[in-house]
């Protein structure tokens, strides 16, 4: 696997955009030409990150739309369910500094 080393092309020609050499990707970010060159990961001593490593990096398993969905309603019913105290904590929370009359 290579990952990608960003170089800004800002000599680049209109030919060497056009017409990239292989393994060399190019990309407009907010319209600068970035050119990207292959790395192989071994020349630097470093190793690909293992199944578990990149899960872990990305946030964990991907969870079923179904069971965020059941999360998320069980998040709002309960703040249904207790939105007077919701409301007071609130109230108390914002007029905490505010001198007392």
């Amino acid at each position: 696997m290579c990952i990608y080393d960003a170089h800004i092309a800002a000599t680049a020609s209109k030919k060497t955009a056009e017409q990239p050499h292989h393994g060399v990707r190019q990309v407009r970010i907010k319209n600068q030409l970035i050119k990207m060159e292959p790395i192989n990961l071994k020349q630097y001593g470093l190793q690909e990150l293992s199944f578990q490593e990149n899960e872990s990096i990305n946030g964990g398993a991907k969870l079923p739309k179904w069971l965020k969905g059941l999360g998320l309603g069980a998040v709002l019913k309960d703040a249904f369910d207790h939105w007077e105290d919701i409301k007071k904590g609130f109230k108390e929370g914002w007029e905490i500094d505010k001198p007392h009359k």
